[in-house]
């Protein structure tokens, strides 16, 4: 922001807060996790006052608080100047429309993806004011084909009076000055530790009004950091999660922080190792609706979870009524789904069903021949054995029906949204149970992207229903879903995430010289020599370096005791610790089971330099400790096959040298796995068309002495 602008720290800023809305102070953050933070740092602050009530601090990320600007321009006599916002999926929409209609669109592979990425690279353009520097800097074919799109961008949403978020704060610094807009007369910038060019101008713009700016952020804290090498880096999440409950048992409030630089990439292992030391008997099963004291912060693609991709397979065999077809591990899924009518009451006999349908149907099927396929195999009068599924038969047949009478021809996406959730209901989705808590949020964000959906006809032109399909779940894996849960001590963060918050232990992990700095990663769609000119930190070396050197620093004093440590290597690969670690103390891991060291006590003498982690015994060494051997002689399971009569040969042998279970279960069990159509002919299937092939031109020729007599030409003909 500059150096004109006072620093208060937050001992200054929450006595301000605390006068309430006569004092009209704001206070703005980078995100919304801080903002979240400092809002219960605040409270927590004025209870310990001995306060039972008092006014809720304004406090909010940086974009809610333009949008809130913009809203009051919007419910003012400014409304007919203003642009209407577009949603995020309409945005993304028009991206999609003018990359497809591009000269260069029709070359590429992936028309989302590249239209994923311009809008990236647009909205890096608007951050740094890149836009009008864009044409005058030389330029590559990717640069060419974006400037060419980004013009028709703006264009179209000029001609139709839309905008996007990544414009908001120029829209809303524009009419800054209108009393219908409620400024602060104090804003107080918080925890930034970058601020962009557009930023800096809205600020200003503000500053301009007559509104005083300060910026404040964590206060800077002595800290105890030690530096760890790990042999692997599921060593380094096991000695986090175990360090995490030693932690949190020696002070239960305490604010413990992991800090995983990819935790796109690791966060199922660091999910993992958590729920192992936390809570080893969630692996019994049962223990579905327990809250475990920690919580990741990055989300998963809504299309991950179970009951939305059930949804989406749905519609996915609906759109066979009027052409195509799924493939058939879909519709198993599908059918044995518990989000659809009658799931619980018919769970056995669709198993069996389902069983069956494999042998009959092939690798792709369609809803009409999976109808047919269900009458039959469990109609007793067409031969079917299988126990009938009224329920699910009924419901598949007004899928079809439904879905026959109304998903053709061209629609708005307004229709096909009504028409989705018609789909939906026709099968009895979400299912007869009810739902957990995370089932139940995944349903209410489902049901929200189907609103987006339906308001693209704002931007797009009539389509197909499978276009809509194509759509929509491109919008589904495209939702980032992050379940409510209650507050709890321990959060797992990725770095921009951590930025400003502060803990009282807090370890960094995955610290190597290849993932800390990290590496470049300009835009491909703007001048690398642009981006570098304006400082965006992703475009050098050198910027990236500077920014993650002031993350390290904000690392190091935003708790009272800090971990960094990296692995040292991964398969075949090794690695070295990050240059931005060098000068901090290398700890030893002690693994033996001693208490954690109580809050304010330091170790002395040669444990000094040392970690020390208890060791947490998992469900396997409960259970195995716990043991009571009994031996019997088996004979209760049926007896082998005589081996005159077992097909397979030395498979009995083989089997037996690879898993004495599986030889058991296979030959004495006769235990048989489920099949899996393939598309064309099996292996079984191709050996008995052969035989009867070989059977054919035997009845020709009779016997051995007429193979023999025939000629080259008989053969051939045969």
């Amino acid at each position: 922001m500059g150096a004109d602008i006072p620093l208060v720290s937050t001992s200054e800023l929450f006595a301000q807060l605390a006068q309430g809305a006569r004092a009209r102070t704001t206070v703005v953050t980078p995100n919304q996790r801080l903002a979240a933070a400092l809002q219960r740092a605040f409270d927590s602050n004025q209870a310990g006052k001995g306060l039972v009530s008092w006014e809720t601090a304004d406090i909010l990320p940086l974009t809610a608080f333009v949008e809130r600007l913009y809203e009051d321009a919007l419910y003012s006599e400014l409304a007919a100047a203003l642009p209407i916002l577009l949603t995020d999926a309409q945005e993304v929409s028009l991206w999609e429309d003018i990359v497809r209609g591009s000269e260069a669109g029709a070359s590429l592979l992936s028309v989302p993806g590249a239209a994923v990425l311009a809008r990236d690279a647009w909205q890096l353009a608007q951050a740094w004011r890149l836009l009008p520097r864009l044409k005058s800097w030389p330029a590559n074919d990717d640069a060419r084909a974006f400037a060419d799109w980004a013009w028709r961008y703006e264009g179209l949403t000029r001609a139709g009076r839309h905008c996007e978020r990544s414009r908001l704060a120029d829209i809303a610094a524009v009419h800054l000055a209108h009393g219908a807009l409620r400024k602060p007369a104090t804003l107080v910038a918080y925890g930034f530790d970058l601020l962009t060019p557009q930023q800096i101008g809205f600020f200003e713009a503000l500053r301009n009004t007559g509104a005083r700016l300060l910026a404040s952020g964590p206060a800077v804290r002595e800290s105890a950091a030690r530096r760890v090498a790990f042999a692997s880096a599921i060593d380094e999440f096991d000695a986090a999660a175990r360090w995490a409950r030693s932690r949190l048992e020696a002070r239960p409030a305490a604010r413990i922080g992991i800090v995983v630089p990819d935790l796109a990439r690791s966060r199922n292992a660091v999910r993992r190792a958590l729920v192992q030391v936390m809570d080893p008997g969630s692996a019994l099963g049962g223990q579905e609706g327990r809250t475990l004291p920690f919580n990741i912060s990055l989300g998963e693609p809504l299309s991950s979870q179970a009951l939305v991709a059930s949804a989406l397979l749905i519609l996915e065999l609906a759109r066979t009524a009027v052409a195509g077809e799924v493939e058939f591990a879909g519709a198993s899924r599908l059918i044995r789904s518990p989000f659809i009518a009658g799931a619980e009451g018919e769970l056995a006999a669709r198993a069996r069903l389902d069983a069956e349908l494999r042998r009959v149907l092939g690798a792709t099927t369609a809803l009409e021949r999976l109808c047919r396929a269900v009458a039959k195999l469990t109609d007793p009068r067409d031969g079917g054995a299988v126990p009938a599924s009224p329920i699910l038969s009924r419901c598949l047949t007004e899928l079809s029906l439904f879905a026959r009478e109304n998903l053709s021809g061209a629609k708005p996406t307004a229709e096909w949204g009504a028409a989705i959730f018609a789909l939906l209901d026709a099968i009895g989705f979400p299912g007869e149970r009810s739902l957990d808590s995370r089932e139940f949020q995944s349903l209410k964000k489902f049901h929200e992207t189907i609103a987006g959906f339906a308001a693209l006809d704002r931007v797009v032109a009539r389509m197909r229903f499978s276009e809509a399909c194509a759509r929509l779940a491109r919008m589904v894996a495209g939702t980032i879903f992050q379940p409510e849960v209650p507050e709890v001590p321990i959060q797992v963060l990725g770095v921009l995430e951590s930025a400003g918050l502060e803990f009282d232990h807090l370890w960094v992990m995955g610290l190597t010289a290849e993932a800390w700095p990290v590496p470049a990663r300009p835009n491909p769609l703007i001048p690398v020599a642009l981006q570098r000119a304006a400082g965006v930190p992703e475009s050098s070396a050198s910027a990236a370096l500077d920014l993650d050197a002031r993350i390290t620093r904000g690392w190091l004093s935003c708790a009272g005791e800090v971990v960094l440590s990296h692995p040292l290597r991964e398969d075949d690969r090794e690695y070295l610790p990050s240059p931005l670690l060098c000068g901090l103390p290398e700890a030893e891991i002690v693994t033996v089971g001693l208490p954690p060291l109580p809050p304010g006590v330091s170790a002395a003498g040669a444990e000094a330099d040392a970690l020390l982690l208890p060791r947490y015994e998992g469900l396997r060494e409960v259970i195995w400790r716990a043991r009571r051997e009994d031996r019997a002689i088996d004979t209760r399971a049926p007896p082998i096959v005589p081996f005159a009569e077992n097909a397979g040969g030395t498979g009995i042998f083989r089997d037996q040298a690879a898993c004495p279970f599986r030889s058991f279960a296979l030959h004495r069990l006769r235990a048989q796995g489920l099949t899996t159509p393939s598309p064309g002919l099996d292996a079984a299937e191709r050996g008995t068309l052969l035989h009867a092939m070989l059977a054919r031109l035997w009845q020709e020729l009779k016997s051995s002495a007429r193979l023999a007599a025939a000629s080259d030409e008989e053969l051939d003909a045969l």
